[in-house]
């Protein structure tokens, strides 16, 4: 991921990543529905005299043009073309675009021509024609403007952008490409409405693929194929990497002169797919090739991993030299990120549940993470302090506060490139309510055989600043449901206790307001291989928890390590490793005593939440009552402690499916969990008496 996310990291440099970015308020909301960037272009032509030229650019959203190095413009948009008269030069000239769009949904890009004496510059993906490039690495100055861009770290070749022409006026040539660079692969200004996946229009899909002749895919113009005189059906094949659609093939000839491009080009050829790299078929075919310098064959998309172009036609007295062989398609990539800047909460504060309107297609995916920190220096690592990445909205804020600066990164992916992901909206509750101003926790010990009942010591240490209203309540992240073993201590303090199958919460007599540390000893159960014991500090009347950060000092007493993290140090080979009815017999007379049983079960190794089917039968066979239970990874769903049993996702009060009490007698119960390798299933009796 190294270099997409050195791309991620320059995005958000460029839209102001040093500087804080964005303010919200210590109580309130911070929203986002538009995703800006800036992006630089360049390109280079020669002249053959000095003359006169305009030069025409729109923009989504606003840039500044620049000629030459000087700037010429600065009030060009995307709905209108705009004119700026310069003076060519002989030789070399520099065109240099500064696009900064607001991501308000009026796509990417920009569409650039310039006319005069004796010269015509366009924006275009086709190098062979004219090369641009871009970057998004914050440029300073107007060097950039004229430097030598081809070539250099953080400069691309352009694709094709997604700013829509039929939306610009005064297009002089409708046949001008929209030319774009996308950051991270994501494209902030989509018409789709939001922050989707960049379009694969336009790019080379073969560059730097595997090829029995790999000087046609280096993207180096000055290495070639070069076929001897006689060279009918020889071939240049070319492996994607995977299935592709795709819809056009170039073929770029090396050479520096007119004379050299003409003795240089291919005759003929044909372009043939395959899935197996054994069994082709050919697509499309030319015998007579248009152009000396390059030459494209387009055909009706097709889906396939492997690309061959095949020698048909020869010159008998000449020898073909092939540049580049390239392959485009369109879609989308298959992954993109966006990194926020760092955002300023306006001082210490709690965040509250995320929110977020998304489309998210069968076969894409969207995940978020974040982190918080006190300066800026908190943030200069790109990999350090990252959350857990977060798939579904309406949970907790991941990272730990109060916090006053934080940051965001979405990741969005997609198993087919017809969809992608979108992101329309970001909301995010903040708050000053703060139940203390800082807390650390850790756990012991940090290794533990999977499924087996262990004592786990929790280890919370609390700070109280002026604002600090107090601890009502601490929810402690378990991997199944857990047994409290309070020391005296701690329960001279306690209200109650009471734990689910994902939190053991605590509720305090009075505000703890003067303690400084407590230890939490519990039993429970690990069944991930690495589970992460979080906590959440609730004040007083408050619903919307304060995270505890990892405690990342050494013991002092020891010097070792403090971490969160217990790591499982046995493997169970089954994905659902226990199913069982508790109590195994009850009676659902309504006398309040054993009315009900809970399917219990556990899941080992489930990384992802998967959906997990209950239903129940008779002797006979016949269905009495099914339910979807919910998704869950990996941990064991019990019978909770110190709470109520309706609450549990396997309750059964001994009702059918029309909510009449059962019969007496034995039933059989299946619990079925549903993963990537088919579904896992285990049964077990349960009794129903009077």
């Amino acid at each position: 991921m190294g270099r997409r996310w050195e791309q991620v990291r320059l995005a958000a440099l460029a839209a102001g990543l040093l500087g804080l970015a964005a303010s919200v308020g210590t109580a309130g909301a911070w929203e986002q529905a538009a995703w800006g960037q800036t992006v630089y272009y360049r390109a280079t032509f020669k002249a053959a005299a000095a003359g006169s030229a305009v030069l025409r650019v729109a923009a989504a959203d606003t840039c500044q043009v620049f000629f030459n190095g000087v700037l010429v413009g600065s009030d060009c948009t995307g709905d209108r073309m705009r004119s700026y008269p310069v003076a060519v030069q002989s030789l070399a000239n520099h065109i240099g675009v500064r696009v900064a769009s607001s991501g308000a949904g009026r796509g990417s890009g920009l569409v650039a021509l310039l006319e005069g004496d004796g010269v015509r510059v366009e924006s275009t993906t086709n190098a062979a024609v004219q090369a641009w490039y871009w970057t998004a690495t914050p440029q300073s100055g107007t060097a950039w403007t004229t430097a030598t861009v081809s070539g250099q770290s953080g400069w691309q070749a352009v694709q094709s952008g997604t700013l829509d022409k039929a939306g610009i006026e005064d297009l002089v040539d409708s046949a001008v490409a929209v030319i774009a660079g996308f950051p991270g692969g994501v494209d902030p200004g989509s018409r789709v409405g939001g922050l989707a996946l960049a379009p694969i229009d336009g790019v080379n899909l073969a560059l730097g693929r595997f090829s029995n002749r790999s000087v046609v895919t280096d993207g180096d113009l000055n290495t070639s194929w070069d076929p001897p005189v006689n060279a009918l059906n020889h071939f240049a094949s070319i492996d994607l990497g995977a299935r592709k659609r795709i819809h056009a093939v170039r073929v770029v000839t090396r050479g520096r002169t007119q004379a050299e491009l003409d003795a240089n080009s291919l005759r003929g050829y044909s372009v043939q797919v395959s899935d197996d790299d054994v069994a082709w078929t050919e697509v499309a075919v030319t015998y007579q090739v248009p152009q000396s310098a390059w030459s494209e064959l387009r055909f009706r998309p097709v889906q396939a991993r492997y690309v061959r172009v095949v020698i048909v036609a020869i010159d008998p007295t000449t020898s073909p030299r092939v540049g580049e062989v390239m392959v485009f398609g369109s879609g989308f990539g298959r992954e993109g990120w966006y990194l926020s800047p760092v955002l300023s909460a306006g001082g210490p504060t709690n965040f509250g549940r995320l929110a977020w309107e998304a489309t998210v297609p069968s076969g894409t995916g969207l995940a978020m993470q974040f982190r918080t920190g006190a300066t800026e220096s908190d943030f200069a690592d790109a990999e350090a302090g990252w959350s857990a990445p977060v798939v579904a909205d309406g949970v907790w804020f991941p990272a730990a506060e109060p916090a006053a600066l934080w940051q965001y990164r979405v990741r969005l992916t997609t198993s087919d490139d017809r969809f992608s992901p979108v992101l329309h909206r970001l909301r995010l509750p903040t708050s000053g309510d703060l139940a203390v101003s800082a807390a650390r926790g850790s756990v012991a010990p940090t290794n533990a055989p999977m499924g087996v009942d262990t004592t786990f010591v929790y280890a919370l240490d609390l700070e109280y600043g002026p604002a600090a209203r107090g601890v009502e309540r601490l929810a402690i992240a378990v991997p199944s449901t857990a047994q409290l073993t309070p020391s005296r201590e701690l329960a001279a303090l306690l209200a109650g206790w009471e734990s689910t199958h994902e939190l053991l919460t605590l509720r305090f007599a009075l505000p703890l307001l003067d303690v400084p540390s407590l230890q939490v000893a519990f039993r429970t159960r690990p069944y991930a291989p690495v589970h992460a014991f979080r906590a959440f500090l609730f004040a007083p009347g408050s619903d919307d928890p304060l995270n505890v950060a990892e405690q990342a000092s050494p013991d002092p007493a020891s010097g070792s390590a403090r971490s969160w993290s217990v790591i499982t140090t046995t493997v169970d080979a089954r994905t659902l490793v226990m199913a069982t009815a508790n109590p195994r017999v009850f009676t659902p007379n309504g006398d309040g005593v054993n009315d009900n049983t809970v399917i219990e079960f556990a899941l080992a190794k489930v990384a992802a939440p998967r959906p997990v089917h209950i239903e129940v039968r008779d002797l006979g066979g016949r269905l009495v009552r099914a339910w979807e239970a919910g998704r869950f990874a990996a941990g064991a769903c019990l019978r909770p402690r110190g709470g109520t049993a309706a609450a549990s996702p396997g309750f059964w009060d001994g009702t059918d499916a029309s909510g009449r009490l059962v019969p007496p007698g034995v039933y059989v119960f299946r619990v079925r969990v549903a993963v990537d390798a088919g579904d896992h299933a285990l049964a077990g009796f349960v009794s129903v008496v009077y």
